[in-house]
């Protein structure tokens, strides 16, 4: 696997949206669904995308930065990605899944369920492509110290308020699995540490910061807000980066 190039430039080469049925498998954040639609609107010929996600919060996040006709590209649906029974065999051109497997991997095996799913809904020589964060443990680079700490932080937390944790899962493992359900082309690609964006920081920092809010105990809750408030002080100083993520980009 090498560790160069552009991801973005890396998941869409080669990719056609003309007249093409696109799974989004997990809205999230909304910032890539975002860059979904903006592509798929300017490809030509009956094009949809399905927008899937357990949280219907999430599509108010697209929804608000879309323009124009954008809307008519997209639909949201609220759903599991392991259980979509929902949804006829053999539906989609190309499934996208951005950063989602580790939050569908709340309990062993559920990821594996939803590449299950996948692969039922995928047409043949349809494409599946997925991007994830290596997983980090035992000793951490200094470059992604602070990303470390937030992780470490929020790990604490859960754990406390009894909240389940999502692990990320190393690429190998996903490749495997691929290639028992039935795909055969496999191209996985990892890219060097990534710039901790302020956005993303934000994003997590947040995350952790309202769960910090249930806590009841007055001197834990004082302990995870000034450790919070420490982490933000580093970052604005050395923001360091984000462990390196991969891309794997599969053909049914």
């Amino acid at each position: 696997m090498s560790m160069t190039g552009n991801i973005e430039e890396f998941m869409f080469e080669g990719i056609n949206f003309n007249a093409k049925q696109i799974l989004d498998a997990g809205t999230g954040k909304g910032l890539f669904t975002t860059r979904l639609v903006q592509l798929v609107g300017k490809a030509k010929g009956n094009r949809k995308i399905i927008s899937i996600d357990m949280d219907a919060e999430k599509f108010k996040n697209v929804t608000a930065r879309l323009k124009g006709n954008q809307k008519k590209y997209i639909e949201f649906i609220k759903a599991d990605l392991a259980s979509l029974s929902f949804i006829e065999d053999n539906t989609f051109d190309i499934i996208f899944c951005h950063h989602i497997i580790h939050i569908i991997n709340t309990r062993p095996l559920k990821a594996t369920q939803a590449l299950y799913e996948f692969n039922r809904v995928l047409k043949t020589h349809g494409t599946l492509i997925i991007n994830e964060n290596y997983p980090i443990n035992g000793a951490h680079s200094e470059e992604y110290k602070i990303f470390s700490e937030l992780k470490r932080l929020k790990t604490i937390l859960y754990i406390y308020l009894n909240k389940q944790l999502s692990p990320r899962i190393y690429p190998e493992d996903i490749a495997y699995i691929l290639k028992k359900i039935g795909f055969e082309k496999t191209n996985i690609k990892a890219f060097k540490d990534q710039t901790f964006h302020i956005k993303l920081f934000d994003h997590f920092f947040n995350e952790i910061k309202v769960e910090v809010q249930r806590i009841e105990d007055t001197f834990l809750k004082t302990f995870f807000e000034n450790r919070l408030n420490t982490i933000r002080q580093t970052y604005k100083t050395t923001p360091g980066t984000i462990p390196p993520q991969y891309v794997i980009k599969l053909t049914k």
